[in-house]
């Protein structure tokens, strides 16, 4: 798919399900769909660039069931009813370059072992709850990623296994871990020097 929109869709904009099963999409726009602006699961991939996936009754995106993939570059993921992305049941997915804002829950969720995120160069702001939530023993890794001015703080890690590691971030509220919830921040980043 390319250069197109999906929206008032009666569930998700576009669904995906069965393992070996693809979508492919560039520059499109998901968009005001009753669901998920996009729905992959039961070990479908998605792979996504430059594409819009905004004010979706559930979330922008949403990654689900062990064997589930996405891959999203240079997306907008704002203004979801949920999260701008979810990934639960062993769903991963991969962000470079997305923003998630304005969101009315956060703007990435990991939710359940053997979910996974890794984000890189993205921004989560201005979401209504928190910037992320790892739930659950799932696993977030954020590279270079800006995470502020969300409602909630940066984020919450609940849960024994859950984990949320940091490389050169730039968060306003650093996440908090609760109930055997990990949070390790790698590589801080630099501190301008003032002059």
């Amino acid at each position: 798919m390319s250069d197109c929109e999906v929206s008032g869709c009666a569930l998700a904009g576009v669904d995906v399900r069965e393992a070996g099963s693809e979508v492919h999409a560039a520059c499109c726009r998901l968009v005001r769909n009753a669901q998920s602006g996009l729905l992959a699961a039961e070990g479908a991939g998605v792979v996504l660039g430059s594409c819009e996936l905004s004010g979706n009754t559930s979330h922008g995106v949403l990654v689900r069931g062990t064997g589930t993939c996405a891959g999203l570059r240079k997306c907008m993921l704002s203004y979801n009813g949920q999260a701008g992305v979810l990934a639960s049941g062993g769903g991963t997915a991969t962000m470079a370059g997305c923003e998630a804002r304005g969101n009315k829950m956060c703007g990435v969720v990991v939710w359940g072992v053997g979910s996974q995120v890794e984000g890189t160069e993205c921004v989560l702001s201005a979401n209504a709850q928190a910037g992320l939530a790892v739930k659950e023993g799932g696993v977030l890794a954020l590279t270079g990623c800006a995470v502020h001015k969300n409602k909630l703080g940066g984020g919450e890690v609940a849960g024994a296994g859950s984990r949320l590691t940091t490389c050169k971030c730039k968060v306003d509220q650093p996440a908090v871990g609760l109930g055997g919830g990990e949070v390790v921040d790698v590589a801080p980043p630099k501190q301008q020097r003032k002059r």
